[in-house]
């Protein structure tokens, strides 16, 4: 029996692997799929609408592909998003127009997690989720997808305002032994 073999059974279960939008994808209408993903997940941030008893709509103005993760042998695909609230004809004043969502998505095309963040433009390199925040801004990162830290498997992505999304998350007092084990 190869001695790696019990090793690499307690790594592959958090193993990360990540592809970004150019890679080879197992799906063509991937904007498509995230579209209808987001229409159909019944969250109302995330889906299109017109208020009942309002002149406004609150619709998708856009999203994007921004890459794939692999996290435990799922597939996970994560997406940008954002959603406007239109103006009443009548009214002079907008309301807030602009809700800008990061979002998770397994591999049966249902919302796992997502979180509303800042404008931005977001891209993803390997595992890890950046964004510019101007014109002349370095990008700055707000996730690692691939990090197996208890503090992000419990308490999930600060930055994106997101609870952990993948199949791993561990509960607080979970968190608390795996940090308490890997000091020692």
């Amino acid at each position: 029996m190869n001695p790696l073999l019990p090793l690499a059974a307690l790594i592959l279960p958090f193993a990360c692997m990540a592809g970004e939008p150019g890679d080879y994808q197992t799906e063509p209408k991937v904007l498509l799929k995230i579209v209808s993903a987001l229409e159909n997940s019944g969250i109302d941030r995330l889906t299109s609408r017109k208020p009942q008893g309002e002149n406004n709509t609150y619709h998708l103005g856009s999203a994007k592909f921004l890459g794939t993760v692999t996290r435990a042998g799922k597939n996970y695909t994560i997406a940008y998003a954002l959603f406007l609230r239109s103006s009443p004809p009548d009214q002079l004043t907008p309301p807030a127009r602009g809700h800008h969502f990061i979002v998770v998505l397994d591999s049966d095309w249902r919302v796992s997690g997502f979180g509303n963040v800042e404008m931005g433009e977001y891209q993803m390199s390997g595992a890890k989720l950046f964004v510019r925040d101007g014109w002349d801004a370095d990008a700055r990162i707000l996730a690692d997808f691939a990090s197996t830290e208890p503090a992000i498997r419990h308490a999930g992505y600060p930055l994106l305002n997101m609870d952990y999304p993948f199949l791993d998350r561990i509960s607080r007092k979970d968190g608390e032994t795996e940090a308490h084990e890997g000091a020692k």
